[in-house]
């Protein structure tokens, strides 16, 4: 999904931030992106605008969420991750967003742009506007972070009906080539 999201870096995408976010919640997904790096820069500019989302059934699947800025000749940079299928318990968290204190939000982001220098200052440059864009982007991930519960979720996975002994050992074989290169 590629949504500007003011949570995410675009102060003047507010309606259309809050129209995907309701539809997040709505459609009870969970977004994998972690950290703060971009997934867009056009060489104007930068900005998290490109989100990995997941329903609950592969909340315990997804690993390695990463952004890969090397080697990409597009203005999207690559986001990689991993899908695990496999019959282990396994352990994973995830911002619960319903549970947001928004109160509490609104109170930390106007607190933090209020002692910010960055966001006083006067913008003459396409320099400073990056400046501000990052320190907006950071004073609204980490009042997310410091609003939003963190979950945490355990759950036995079964194997796809697909994944027969045959197929395990395959996998296993050309895992221990790729380990090889």
């Amino acid at each position: 999904s590629s949504g500007i999201n003011a949570e995410y870096g675009d102060p003047k995408g507010k309606q259309r931030s809050e129209c995907l976010l309701d539809a997040i919640i709505e459609q009870d997904l969970f977004l994998c992106n972690e950290g703060t790096q971009p997934t867009f820069d056009n060489g104007r500019w930068t900005n998290i605008i490109d989100l990995t989302l997941i329903n609950s059934k592969m909340l315990d699947h997804v690993q390695k969420w990463k952004v890969k800025r090397t080697g990409c000749k597009s203005d999207h940079i690559p986001i990689l991750f991993g899908i695990e299928m496999t019959g282990t318990a396994s352990h994973k968290t995830f911002k619960n967003y319903k549970k947001t204190e928004w109160d509490k939000y609104r109170e930390l982001v106007q607190s933090r742009t209020e002692n910010s220098m960055i966001l006083k200052a006067e913008i003459n440059s396409e320099a400073d506007l990056e400046s501000a864009t990052n320190e907006l982007t950071r004073i609204l991930l980490e009042s997310a972070n410091d609003c939003c519960p963190t979950t945490h979720v355990t759950s036995n996975t079964k194997d796809p009906p697909w994944a027969t002994e045959e197929v395990k050992k395959k996998k296993k074989k050309k895992k221990k080539k790729k380990k090889k290169k």
